[in-house]
């Protein structure tokens, strides 16, 4: 069986000084077939945990 799995987070200040673009996203959040690979983060958490239910099954 397959499983597709995926996960969008974000954090958004329009009052914020520091900017954001998404060469920035890509260098630290952006994780192609593999952030279940990576250590947790407070985005990519349901993700370890809907793999390994996913797993279980």
């Amino acid at each position: 069986m397959r499983v597709f799995i995926a996960c969008l987070g974000t954090e958004t200040n329009t009052f914020s000084p520091i900017p954001t673009g998404h060469a920035t996203f890509a260098e630290t959040m952006l994780h192609r077939g593999d952030a279940t690979r990576h250590p947790p983060t407070l985005f990519s958490g349901p993700l370890h945990v809907w793999r390994r239910r996913a797993e279980e099954l």
